[in-house]
């Protein structure tokens, strides 16, 4: 996905007419090209916040295998980064919809990075999740 067109300015993510001033970093030596963005910094792209301002006029057309309203993808990815920080954290995931998870993050990533999206089909991820929860595995969750 290419982010580059949101703005005038090469470094989009320091545009005021582009992220609002409370969602701007502090400035780094390694700022002159993103070549990635946190998962939190994505939701918050895809917030009600940015919806006139990047989903209408970029965004939007940047998904073009996600089918379902642009609020529906940021709960999702809102529960994504859920999933991920308490797995972080070492946290209990079991009462989570963890194969619906891995099949909305290969939906996602069809857009974001072809690659990967071919790796959570090819390691069947949430086949593995289901025989874990069945206990078929010797894991658990």
């Amino acid at each position: 996905m290419e982010l580059s067109n949101f703005s005038e300015n090469d470094k989009w993510w320091r545009d005021p007419k582009v992220v609002h001033k409370e969602h701007m970093t502090e400035s780094s030596d390694n700022d002159d090209k993103i070549q990635f963005i946190s998962l939190g910094f994505l939701s918050l792209l895809l917030s009600d916040r940015y919806h006139n301002k990047l989903w209408v006029p970029h965004l939007r057309d940047a998904f073009t295998n996600w089918i379902y309203p642009r609020r529906v993808l940021y709960r999702e990815l809102r529960l994504l980064v859920r999933i991920r920080n308490r797995i972080a954290h070492h946290e209990i995931i079991y009462n989570y919809p963890l194969e619906e998870t891995i099949e909305f993050a290969r939906k996602i990533l069809l857009d974001i990075n072809g690659h990967a999206a071919a790796e959570i089909e090819r390691n069947k991820y949430a086949e593995q999740i289901r025989e874990i929860k069945l206990g078929r595995s010797g894991g658990g969750i």
